[in-house]
């Protein structure tokens, strides 16, 4: 199942549920009226969405056209967005840490930056929703918790000045795919909680890196959120994200400058697109 939260003015937007060629769409308003919704009541909600995707690709459901530049990101909010970043040094361990989640911008939305004079970096990676985590949870639990898959596009740049001491000091802002997907959707590519699909990136039209997925996770997803819940429970909603260990090429600061246009994206057997591409144009101003 895919589904997407499309512009309707409102904070939160409008859930839609997604055809699986991201031609189509067909809203759910008497099933929830936000992803955040839906996933409050998942146990009840989850189904009926499920219904109503599988309705849409027999054709018995009335549909529009998609488009994706129409979709906020999955969440255009979230109640918590919790990033884990690998060391390289081979060890496998990830560093977890909490980063601004009251907005995100949408997948075709462009980023304006007021100074880039520290540079800029783009930090692509995979991103998962859980369901209410319990603290303590190990990684079973933790895993069936895990309701839906996304691709992050996080833009971070660091001013050159008195008061920034070190690289927690650089801001990030965040965008994230414009359809998100259950597991299912992903068949043996969801391997061990890890999306094992080649992440590319591209700046202006030209391939810039590509992350392979059976290299950039030491860790699944389900450790990572047993681990992000060590000490607190997670609520349904919250967002758990991971960045690569490991990528061919690299979308650096030496190369990344406002005026680039970024592009990160995942593409199955066939050219198909998984999640849609998160697309940006990088302003300055």
């Amino acid at each position: 199942m895919k589904l997407a939260t499309l512009h309707d003015g409102s904070r939160d937007g409008q859930l839609v549920v997604v055809s699986k060629d991201l031609t189509r769409y067909t809203v759910v308003p008497n099933v929830a009226p936000t992803l955040q919704t839906a996933l409050d009541s998942w146990v009840h909600t989850g189904s009926r969405l499920r219904e109503v995707a599988e309705s849409m690709e027999h054709g018995s459901q009335p549909t529009e056209r998609f488009h994706e530049h129409a979709a906020c990101s999955p969440l255009p909010r979230a109640y918590q967005w919790i990033h884990a970043d690998f060391s390289r040094d081979g060890t496998g361990e990830a560093a977890i840490s909490q980063r601004a989640s009251d907005f995100f911008h949408g997948p075709r939305e462009a980023i304006r930056l007021a100074d880039t004079s520290g540079g800029i970096d783009a930090q692509p990676g995979f991103a998962v929703i859980v369901d209410d985590v319990p603290k303590g949870a190990d990684a079973t639990t933790a895993g069936e918790a895990i309701r839906l898959v996304m691709l992050l596009g996080a833009i971070s740049f660091q001013s050159e000045g008195p008061d920034v001491r070190n690289d927690r000091d650089r801001c990030v802002l965040a965008s994230f795919s414009p359809v998100a997907v259950t597991p299912d959707v992903l068949n043996g590519a969801w391997d061990d909680s890890r999306v094992r699909l080649p992440l590319s990136v591209d700046i202006d039209g030209e391939p810039a890196g590509k992350i392979e997925g059976d290299e950039a996770m030491p860790l699944g997803f389900a450790d990572l959120v047993a681990q992000a819940a060590r000490y607190r429970r997670l609520a349904a909603g919250s967002i758990v994200s991971v960045g690569p260990a490991n990528a061919q090429g690299s979308a650096s600061s030496s190369e990344f400058h406002a005026g680039n246009r970024v592009r990160i994206e995942v593409r199955k057997a066939g050219d198909l697109s998984v999640f849609g591409a998160i697309e940006q144009d990088i302003e300055a101003e």
